[in-house]
């Protein structure tokens, strides 16, 4: 593997970040039905999923279609949906604390975003040091949401897309 220390890096900060969530206090709602168990995510009812802590506003199903990733950005940015147009793709941070705080967690992802496949998602986050022996090679990451982790690919490859916007 080429990114070898890099990846030793990432995979270090995500194991305290995950050892940070885990040791935060949980706390239970009153009512124990499936969209209120967690306060952290309110299904809207028109195709968008709203992460309350984050201030986030997710697509709630992607459209089934992977996608370059410079077609990717420009889906987002093209995208109309509950009343919204300032979509835009998610950075990795957002897209690895979609996978820590929803899509790792069966109840959660299966209450709110029951479509999400165990798949690979792109991120609006470039890797600009990506250098060849034909030179450069652009590459951005992506996240997998089966394994949980990061990965820098070819902005050529196709993957899945899931939008967000700033805002409720």
């Amino acid at each position: 593997m080429r990114n070898k220390p890099f990846f030793r890096v990432f995979l270090f900060g995500a194991a305290l970040l995950a050892a940070f969530l885990i040791s935060l206090p949980r706390v239970q709602a009153e009512d124990s039905s499936p969209v209120k168990h967690n306060a952290e995510f309110t299904d809207v009812g028109d195709g968008t999923v709203t992460d309350n802590k984050k201030q986030l506003m997710w697509q709630k199903d992607d459209d089934g279609k992977e996608r370059e990733w410079n077609v990717s950005i420009s889906y987002c940015q093209r995208l109309k949906l509950a009343g919204h147009s300032d979509w835009r793709l998610p950075t990795k941070p957002e897209t690895a604390l979609l996978w820590y705080n929803a899509a790792s967690k069966d109840e959660i992802r299966e209450t709110y975003f029951p479509c999400m496949k165990k798949a690979s998602y792109w991120s609006s986050t470039a890797f600009t040091e990506s250098v060849n022996t034909q030179g450069f090679n652009p590459t951005a990451y992506s996240f997998d949401f089966n394994e949980g982790h990061a990965n820098q690919e070819q902005q050529t490859v196709s993957n899945l897309v899931r939008c967000v916007r700033l805002g409720k």
